[in-house]
């Protein structure tokens, strides 16, 4: 057996010395990957961060959103007619069949947005679907094609005014005829008058406005008016002199005892829901009391013109 010399390096001892230091470096290299990506867990890159921002503002924008959907207010647009003391834009609240109408869709957070039409205008403008709503109009059947009708809003009589020269009297519809009849356009008179007027058997001479009607009635250009009590006196005051009104009266007995409505147009698809909820919510104003108080006030002259 050899001797190795004293300045020999084992081959044994350099192999044992080179993997203490293979081992080592490797020992440590493990440790700072470990501290590195434990750090990583804990202190996201500003890419990462960034990121999280953006999520957490996405979010808070479809937050709000749904809270200023849920916040948002309707507005139902009706389309109305000239009909005073019941409609007309120069009385409070644009008369108390409006101000009824208002009031309902208000109390289920509706708000409401009138025009005044010509009655033609507003009936065709609504079927066609420009507006939500027109308001008031009697029932006719042949409008069902058109409408979808609330329950009724105003309960109306209707009469027949004449000059007091006139010597009228009445007891049937068929008593009309050889009488020189007034009436406006787009209006409905009852079942069995409107029946009479389409077979001929009586006619009318129809004008646009009230003013006209109740001249022609007084120059003895027609002899005898149909329309609603209210609606004839107020028109009486508004449009004739005192001498003059003095010259026309009114039949006692009403020709008609009428309802009516609020016509929604079926060309829109939330009709049946909105017709729903306005006759729900009338319902529950004629069960309180507050139906009623509108009519009270009426009567005690709260809508009077606007001066």
């Amino acid at each position: 057996m050899e001797l190795l010399l004293q300045n020999e390096v084992s081959p044994i001892a350099t192999l044992k010395s080179s993997n203490i230091r293979y081992f080592f470096v490797l020992f440590l290299f493990i440790l700072t990957s470990s501290t590195a990506v434990a750090n990583n867990k804990q202190q996201p890159t500003a890419t990462n961060q960034a990121a999280i921002n953006q999520t957490a503002i996405n979010q808070t924008a479809i937050n709000q959103t749904a809270i200023n959907q849920t916040n948002v207010k309707q507005t139902i647009n009706i389309a109305v007619g000239d009909w005073p003391p019941y409609i007309s834009k120069e009385q409070k609240f644009n008369g108390v069949a409006t101000h009824l109408i208002t009031d309902i869709f208000r109390s289920i957070g509706i708000d409401t947005s009138i025009e005044f039409l010509p009655w033609t205008r507003a009936y065709n403008n609504t079927a066609s679907g420009e507006y939500d709503a027109t308001a008031v109009w009697m029932h006719q059947t042949d409008r069902e094609a058109d409408f979808i009708y609330s329950d009724a809003v105003l309960k109306e009589q209707f009469v027949f005014f004449h000059r007091q020269s006139v010597n009228f009297d009445w007891q049937t519809i068929q008593d009309l005829k050889g009488y020189h009849i007034g009436g406006g356009y787009a209006y409905s008179y009852g079942p069995e008058m409107d029946e009479a007027i389409k077979r001929g058997e009586i006619t009318l001479s129809r004008v646009t406005n009230l003013k006209q009607n109740f001249q022609m009635l007084l120059h003895g250009r027609i002899d005898i008016l149909p329309l609603e009590l209210n609606v004839g006196l107020s028109a009486l005051k508004e449009h004739l002199t005192p001498a003059e009104q003095a010259k026309i009266t009114h039949h006692a007995k009403p020709f008609l005892l009428n309802s009516s409505f609020v016509m929604f147009p079926k060309t829109l698809e939330n009709s049946k829901s909105r017709v729903k909820q306005f006759n729900q919510q009338l319902q529950i104003f004629k069960n309180n009391g507050r139906y009623q108080q509108y009519f009270d006030q009426f009567e005690q002259g709260f809508y009077k013109t606007v001066q």
